[in-house]
Formats: C-alpha cells, sequence, structure tokens
C-alpha cells in the first residue's frame, strides 16, 4: 500500500481517501477489504484524519471488524484501534462504541498479530478513566493479567502499560496485588 510510505500518506489524508476506503471496508470482501482497512491504519497515524474518523462513521466500523474470522482483517482492524486510542478524544469514542469488550476478546488470541495491536490500543484506551471503568464492566482484569506472563515481549509491555493504567481505578488495586501483577 502507498500508505506505507509517510509522504504518500500525508498525500491520502490530504486528498480525502479516508471516505471511499469506508465504502470499501464496508462493502467489500477479501483481500481488498482487508487492504482498505490496512490503509485507514496508516491514515489513523495522521491526528488531522482523526475528526474524520468519527465524521464517517468509522469508528463503530472498525469495532465490528475486530471480530472478524479472518486474522489479517481483525489484525487491521485493532491495528487501526492502537492508532487512534492515544487520542484521549477517541478513546472515549472506543469505549462507547464497544471497543473494550472486543479487545478483551481478542487478547487470548493465539495470533500475536492480534494479541499485540489489541493490547496496545486497550492500554491507550485505559489511560482515561472512562476506560478503566469499561474493563471493571467488562470484568475484564484477568485478561489483561494474562499478558503479562505471554511470551512475546512487545505484547508483554502493553500489559504492563495496561495493568499500570488499571491501576489507577481503587477497584483494581488490590486484585492486582493479589494476584501479583
Amino acid at each position: 500500500l502507498i500508505t506505507g510510505n509517510p509522504a504518500f500518506t500525508e498525500v491520502a489524508a490530504d486528498a480525502e481517501c479516508l471516505p471511499p476506503l469506508i465504502v470499501i471496508a464496508c462493502s467489500r470482501v477479501g483481500t481488498v477489504q482487508v487492504a482498505s482497512v490496512e490503509a485507514l491504519s496508516h491514515l489513523a497515524l495522521l491526528e488531522k484524519t482523526h475528526a474524520e474518523f468519527v465524521s464517517q462513521g468509522a469508528i463503530p466500523l472498525l469495532v465490528a471488524l475486530t471480530a472478524f474470522d479472518v486474522t489479517a482483517m481483525a489484525a487491521a482492524a485493532c491495528e487501526c484501534l492502537a492508532h487512534l486510542a492515544p487520542d484521549e478524544k477517541l478513546a472515549a469514542r472506543l469505549v462507547q462504541a464497544g471497543a473494550v469488550a472486543s479487545l478483551l476478546e481478542l487478547l487470548p488470541s493465539n495470533e500475536v498479530t492480534i494479541r499485540l495491536p489489541a493490547s496496545s490500543a486497550l492500554a491507550s484506551i485505559c489511560a482515561a478513566d472512562g476506560g478503566r471503568a469499561a474493563v471493571e464492566k467488562e470484568q475484564g482484569l484477568t485478561r489483561v493479567l494474562m499478558l503479562l506472563s505471554d511470551d512475546n515481549d512487545e505484547v508483554c509491555t502493553e500489559g504492563v502499560r495496561c495493568t499500570a493504567n488499571l491501576s489507577l481505578r481503587p477497584y483494581f488495586q488490590a486484585e492486582i496485588v493479589q494476584v501479583g501483577g
């Protein structure tokens, strides 16, 4: 994809490529659909595209695509969410769209290409109290703590980051200590 190149990503963002990519992600199946979500993921790296992700209704679509039974699609959707989640306003929208439940479901995946972006997105979402509350509501601490023993160092690091963010909420503090997190 040309959007893998930062210079082309800027051009794609300026050319308003987001709406047609969202249409493809909604309406096509197979390789072209995965490629469109991968392109959206690259565009999500640019802060100037974030408002358009909201206005074009891409966030609920991306959350829904994380449940796709094709590894490449779920991984691409998680990667896109991971790029959007550090934006505090978008993190709140991700929580509203049900991303926390979807991401928690993906943490036990056998595929590191899914676990890594899912754990990264979740860690960023949990930087805000709304994200921490959503993990509490979903009773997701056990899944997060599983990441601490992941064989992949990057996934483990995201698990540590997520656990640190969750520990800011009194509800989790005792349980984290009890489990040894």
